[in-house]
């Protein structure tokens, strides 16, 4: 039978206590490649680690003639897991928390200054969640922290992280052709911070322009654990961006891209932490922003890796809803019909002819960030290198 990571990582995370099935090098090495690239070896780690707790206790149970009627009573499904893995994955846990300390009081420095400007950020996604809604911070891998300021505050915002020694790695093409500039510090002893500052929540069209920033903060929650001026959104809003930052990647960049398994994770707790009203809070919500095929696409791609009880309520929910339906163009759409929804979904005449001149004519600072080894060439030649690149990619 083929060796399956991925199922085994579904079953560890779902709660379930599988044995190891193999006894080779091969399957040790595709199980740690498979973690890793999900986001998951720390969730594995103190999966690894309750289990063998459990064991433990059962062993003393069954050696003083208790009884132990926990799950995961019996010892033999996690004295199977081989103890390089054990290793690997604690390793990757002890970094990640090392990690999560350097992290956090950087991240506590930004939003400080930014307060000090009258800016007041919201936290987006993994960076938000790993404090309010994962048991510890390190067990919610992050490579980046998004922040998400209001439209008006994005020159001021980029400006205050420049002078905090950010400096730009990627960002828009144009005014209108993405909203989110990637920024990066580098620590005098090696160390880097990465800050993806954005000023619409998604660079797809189709998602940028569903929420006001004031609709965000008007719902939104403090995150205690990072000071006084750090917020990031509700339940209801963070569990529906979650759902539509899936399907943009698996739309826009890949199909299946969007289903790592720490991101189907999020979805999960964020389901799992709501009451009834949260839960009609966001089924109205999708219904209202006619999104609503799109969040059932990933719940439903939750519920086949990491189904929970909350997942299914929010998926029958949703299947009983007249909006069912709505957003399901864009899932099943081909190219040319999806740039023209992309198009379609900008506000105004004067918003698509601006996109329209950014996507032919891209900014300079795009073109440079795009072309490296070519940073000194004339901005047309940049021009003319990426038109024919594009041109060679269409026939390829």
């Amino acid at each position: 039978m083929p060796f399956a990571p991925h199922a085994l990582l579904c079953a560890l995370l779902r709660g379930e206590a599988p044995p190891w099935p193999r006894d080779d090098a091969a399957a040790v090495d595709a199980f740690l490649r498979a973690a890793r690239h999900h986001g998951v070896s720390p969730l594995v780690d103190a999966r690894l680690r309750q289990g063998e707790a459990a064991a433990s206790l059962a062993d003393v149970a069954n050696a003083t003639g208790g009884r132990d009627t926990t799950h995961d009573a019996s010892p033999t499904p996690w004295r199977s897991w081989p103890e390089p893995i054990r290793r690997a994955c604690r390793e990757d846990a002890l970094v990640g928390a090392i990690d999560e300390v350097v992290q956090r009081a950087e991240l506590e420095r930004v939003l400080d200054e930014l307060a000090r400007h009258g800016i007041a950020p919201l936290l987006l996604k993994g960076g938000a969640l790993a404090y309010t809604h994962y048991d510890a911070p390190a067990l919610r891998p992050r490579a980046d922290v998004d922040l998400l300021v209001a439209p008006f505050h994005q020159d001021a915002a980029r400006r205050i992280l420049r002078e905090l020694g950010y400096r730009r790695v990627s960002g828009p093409a144009g005014r209108f052709v993405g909203y989110q500039a990637e920024m990066t510090r580098v620590g005098a002893h090696g160390q880097s911070w990465t800050i993806d500052l954005h000023w619409r929540l998604s660079n797809a069209q189709s998602f940028a322009w569903l929420y006001s920033f004031d609709e965000l903060v008007d719902a939104s929650r403090p995150i205690a654990a990072l000071g006084v001026h750090a917020r990031g959104l509700g339940d209801a809003h963070a569990l529906t961006v979650a759902l539509l930052h899936r399907a943009a990647n698996n739309v826009f960049v890949a199909a299946e891209f969007g289903d790592r398994l720490i991101w189907l994770h999020d979805i999960r707790v964020l389901a799992d932490a709501m009451d009834d009203a949260g839960r009609a809070d966001f089924v109205r919500g999708v219904e209202d922003k006619r999104v609503a095929a799109i969040a059932l696409d990933g719940l439903r791609r939750c519920a086949q890796c990491l189904a929970s009880p909350h997942v299914g309520a929010l998926i029958a929910a949703l299947e009983r809803s007249p909006a069912a339906a709505s957003g399901a163009e864009l899932l099943r759409a081909g190219r040319w019909r999806r740039e023209w929804l992309e198009l379609r979904a900008l506000p105004t005449l004067h918003t698509r002819l601006a996109y329209l001149a950014g996507r032919a004519l891209p900014e300079a600072d795009y073109l440079r960030e795009r072309f490296p080894e070519a940073r000194k060439s004339a901005l047309a030649l940049l021009h003319a290198r990426r038109w024919l690149g594009g041109i060679a990619a269409r026939k390829r």
